[in-house]
């Protein structure tokens, strides 16, 4: 599968992409960014790279975060509620 890419701002892109490791199937969503100097993407540290299993368990909660309850939706149209544990289990926050 191709990967695929989203260009950001300021010679970055995100890549998100499968590969081979260890016998299983790691997908990563990885910033990269424009090396002038040599005219090629290197990849940052900065990404996620983790296991189609991990993934599956871990999509449920951004999918919330992404689309969240009409009663806790953000005020803007590109800010998500960032839910803490004593709202996700029905406490009251703490101030």
């Amino acid at each position: 599968m191709e990967p695929i890419e989203i260009m950001q701002s300021g010679g970055e892109k995100f890549v998100i992409e499968q590969h081979p490791y260890k016998g299983q199937v790691i997908i990563s969503c990885r910033l990269w960014y424009l090396n002038h100097a040599e005219g090629k993407w290197l990849p940052t540290q900065k990404g996620l790279s983790l296991s189609r299993k991990k993934w599956r368990q871990i999509l449920p909660g951004i999918s919330r975060l992404l689309h969240p309850p009409r009663d806790e939706a953000a005020t803007t149209k590109d800010e998500a509620p960032v839910l803490t544990r004593s709202k996700q289990e029905g406490e009251s926050p703490k101030e």
